[in-house]
């Protein structure tokens, strides 16, 4: 057996003076136990007015046969149903509260079963005040007071001296100029009034305010779990800017409602860091801003982060987007290949020298430098088939690395975009460092071929996956210079190693 309910919706008054007596409208949403609303469907429905309390006597009874609309709608009007006791238009209104009892067969019979009451908080006030000035024998709306009110005294004259001209000129008006009247003539169209500190009127152009201009300039920075950003807003649509900012979502479009970075609230250019995010997802990224007339978005940015990478160590390394690549932003620091083959740690000069395979190095032989500079390694384990980086990444060729530099504005300059700033760990003077590519390259040094340790703080060297002849090319960066160097080495060099997304 189905089973059903009635959701009351609303109970409102019907004004329609064309008819006698009066009616109160009924709407219903009918649905099942499971919430589900049943739509084109037969009901009974036994509807009674009660006087008083909502067990007190029934003054009133009717019943309706009706069938719900394609949407689960019930409709009908009290006052227009089947009598069943008592007359709509001999209730008084006027003489206690009422409620409103609903009984219902839901298989549209006559087996009716109680749904519970309600009170009738509105009541046509026609079919009030016929009854009260019926009981009355007067206007129920009469002002006993008016007699002895301030009101009866206003004259005709009053009403003229208030509505007086200022002037012939449409417009005109009167001002208080803090000691009298004043008359101040209309001003043009488009204008506004305007009062100045000391009371003196003015008539200035209306300066409209409209949305203001923001637009999203760039992404600077993209990582596993942030993203930088450059936004400006050029116009403040002629009013102040009350709040700016970035929105970000994972669907198109975001808006206010979805994650908000807020930046204070001035026109101009802005930048920030959006974090917490997620590696290796796609956000949707618009710049905002808000004035008096409200919120416009700037078009829209599809950014998807970096991958943070992990080798066979469980070293883990944030990728960094910069141009169309995605580097390491800090050098490999592993043991073993990806097959999980050992690389050999040489320690000792003459081992180092004479080696002919793979092999790496702290830098100055001191672990106490792996976890800023990563290990140093020989060719050799760079041109190893059984590859150094994570899979998915490689080691970037002599082609990568100039792929790099030129993004970053060629050799000459792109140096000081690659280092870290300060002087933490590049000695003074570290010259051009702005890091603006935040690839963070740091001084690590070099293993000579006789396998001597040289440059930790001055140099920072990186092999390419690409050899030339006997020797292999590579770049290095200077303390003191803005250049990047591209050099050939001797592949039992031991250099740092910077890996690539493929």
């Amino acid at each position: 057996m189905n089973y059903f309910k009635l959701f009351l919706l609303s109970i409102l008054p019907l004004y329609n003076i064309a008819q006698s007596p009066e009616k109160i409208n009924f709407q219903s949403i009918l649905r099942n136990t499971s919430g589900v609303i049943q739509t084109e469907k037969q009901v009974s429905l036994r509807i009674s007015i009660l006087s008083g309390t909502p067990t007190g006597a029934a003054v009133y009874s009717e019943t309706h046969f009706k069938k719900s609309d394609h949407s689960g709608l019930i409709n009908l009007q009290i006052g227009g149903g089947q009598v069943n006791s008592g007359s709509f238009g001999d209730i008084k209104w006027e003489n206690s509260p009422h409620h409103l009892q609903l009984e219902a067969d839901l298989e549209g019979g006559s087996q009716f079963t109680f749904l519970g009451t309600q009170p009738l908080l509105s009541v046509p006030y026609s079919l009030f005040a016929s009854k009260a000035d019926s009981v009355l024998h007067q206007k129920a709306e009469t002002d006993p007071l008016f007699e002895n009110s301030v009101a009866k005294g206003i004259s005709q004259a009053d009403t003229a001296y208030w509505n007086r001209k200022t002037g012939n000129t449409t417009g005109a008006i009167q001002i208080w100029n803090g000691t009298q009247w004043i008359n101040l003539q209309a001003g043009m169209p488009g204008q506004t009034l305007t009062i100045s500190n000391n009371g003196t009127p003015s008539w200035e152009t209306a300066v409209k305010t409209i949305l203001p201009t923001v637009t999203l300039d760039g992404i600077s920075r993209v990582s596993p779990f942030s993203i930088d950003f450059n936004a400006d807003i050029s116009s403040d649509g002629g009013s102040q800017i009350t709040a700016r900012g970035i929105v970000i979502g994972t669907q198109s479009e975001p808006t206010l409602l979805n994650q908000t970075i807020s930046f204070g609230g001035n026109a101009g250019s802005f930048e920030g860091t959006i974090p917490g995010l997620s590696p290796q997802t796609p956000y949707f990224i618009r710049a905002f801003a808000t004035n008096e007339a409200g919120t416009r978005y700037s078009s829209q940015q599809m950014v998807m982060t970096t991958l943070l990478a992990t080798d066979v160590d469980g070293n883990t390394y944030p990728g960094i987007k910069i141009g169309t690549q995605i580097w390491f932003n800090k050098n490999l620091n592993v043991t073993r290949y990806q097959n999980r083959d050992s690389i050999e740690q040489i320690s000792t000069d003459a081992l180092w020298q004479n080696a002919s395979e793979g092999a790496w190095s702290f830098s100055n032989n001191s672990s106490d430098n792996q976890d800023v500079y990563g290990k140093l390694y020989n060719w050799y384990a760079v041109s190893d088939s059984r590859k150094l980086c994570p899979a998915g990444w490689k080691i970037p060729s002599d082609e990568d690395w100039t792929i790099l530099t030129n993004f970053l504005g060629g050799s000459d300059v792109a140096g000081g975009k690659l280092k870290a700033t300060g002087i933490s760990f590049w000695l003074i003077p570290n010259a051009w460092a702005t890091n603006l590519s935040y690839f963070s390259a740091l001084p690590g040094g070099y293993r000579d071929v006789a396998g001597s340790f040289a440059g930790l703080g001055y140099y920072g060297l990186w092999w390419s996956s690409t050899p030339n002849g006997t020797e292999a090319w590579s770049r290095y960066l200077y303390n003191e210079f803005n250049y990047v160097s591209r050099e050939s080495f001797n592949k039992n060099q031991g250099l740092s190693i910077r890996c690539l997304m493929e």
